[in-house]
């Protein structure tokens, strides 16, 4: 059922599974975007994509402000949003199983420590995300050591 025409289950396929599992369960999922380490490909992977793609991106803070590294991040989030799980059958951004969704785990700006550079970003994303969908919880995933000037 996971498996796609070569044989392997693909992300997409991987959450749908593991969406359907949690709500037969009754556990309440939190999804991220993205994390701001490199684990799973972080916002280092959309860095990356630019470049591959011929955009002058100066660092991986450049996520925050670069117009084709945000517009990225934003067909992510909608084709996450928007899917439907094979298995269930349920539009994510209907689905009651997902409890909340994160912008990004520990978003962080070495180029700029007050905190302005996310906030502006946080607002468009949260923006973006909930006009897409109105129903879930939304988070930062913030620590909490950038300053007052941080929401």
């Amino acid at each position: 059922m996971l498996e796609s025409k070569s044989g392997r289950c693909n992300e997409a396929q991987a959450l749908d599974f593991v969406i359907s599992e949690a709500r037969k369960r009754g556990i309440h999922l939190m999804l991220s975007f993205v994390n701001n380490n490199n684990d799973f490909g972080g916002r280092t992977q959309y860095v990356q994509w630019a470049r591959n793609a011929g955009a002058q991106i100066n660092s991986n803070d450049d996520f925050y402000t670069n117009p084709v590294l945000k517009g990225y991040y934003k067909n992510r989030v909608k084709r996450v949003i928007t899917r439907f799980n094979t298995i269930t059958g349920i539009a994510y951004r209907d689905d009651p199983t997902i409890m909340a969704s994160g912008l990004m785990n520990e978003p962080r700006c070495q180029v700029d420590y007050s905190g302005r550079t996310i906030t502006a970003w946080v607002q468009e994303m949260a923006t973006y995300v909930k006009a897409l969908d109105g129903k879930h919880l939304l988070e930062i995933g913030m620590e909490g050591f950038y300053g007052d000037s941080l929401l």
